[in-house]
């Protein structure tokens, strides 16, 4: 057509594929009122589950989050409330590497020395070094009332409880729970072989600490 111009012209054609879990716990005591607290307890790994850096290259996000609630020695909640305002090593109302996260939280409330080495050492192995007992987040997470979210079932009123990401693959959890446990899978060892089906010559994988993490909605 007389056009000189060199044209460059790309299309890019793209499948975004969606998955979607739902879980629904409830409880029934007929005899006598009796407390409880039903929770799912699914691990995640966005890289796979022997993904050599396990969740530390994954961000965390609780968007919705104000407080969480500080444990004793034995993990059980004190029935203080800590709000996030006052505590950056636990704030995940923004998006933060875990790795960060899990630094940041052994120099804020553990006082670990070496904190830059401790994460590695604790990925190639199962030793400990500056600790007892393995540590990580494992922690119950307050949530602000929200404006539900619009869904296709009218009688379910969600609100964002976390957005989990590693590069291109991203773990949304809704929930209608006033709290959610974050649990960063610091006690997973030799001892817990994967769930995932493999071939009968191959060996099984075994998971290490902060392999998976757990977004317990309660």
């Amino acid at each position: 057509e007389g056009n000189n111009n060199d044209n460059n012209n790309n299309n890019n054609n793209g499948v975004t594929l969606k998955l979607q879990m739902c879980a629904s716990l409830q409880g029934n005591s007929q005899a006598v009122a009796t407390p409880i607290n039903l929770a799912q307890h699914s691990y995640f790994n966005l890289a796979g589950h022997d993904s050599s850096e396990g969740i530390l290259n994954h961000t965390l996000q609780t968007p919705n989050a104000y407080a969480y609630t500080p444990t004793d020695e034995t993990c059980i909640p004190t029935k203080k409330i800590q709000y996030l305002d006052h505590d950056a090593a636990m704030d995940f109302r923004h998006p933060k590497e875990l790795q960060l996260a899990l630094k940041q939280y052994a120099s804020n409330h553990l006082s670990l020395e070496n904190v830059e080495d401790i994460v590695g050492v604790a990925r190639s192995s199962n030793t400990w070094n500056s600790t007892k007992e393995p540590w990580g987040i494992d922690h119950n997470y307050l949530f602000k009332k929200t404006e539900p979210i619009t869904t296709e079932d009218k009688n379910c009123d969600l609100s964002v409880a976390a957005i989990v990401q590693h590069e291109n693959r991203r773990l949304t959890v809704f929930t209608d729970a006033p709290g959610m446990q974050v649990y960063t899978a610091h006690y997973l060892g030799e001892a817990f072989s994967c769930c995932r089906e493999l071939a009968k010559d191959q060996a099984a994988t075994y998971t290490k600490p902060w392999q998976a993490i757990c977004l317990e909605t309660q």
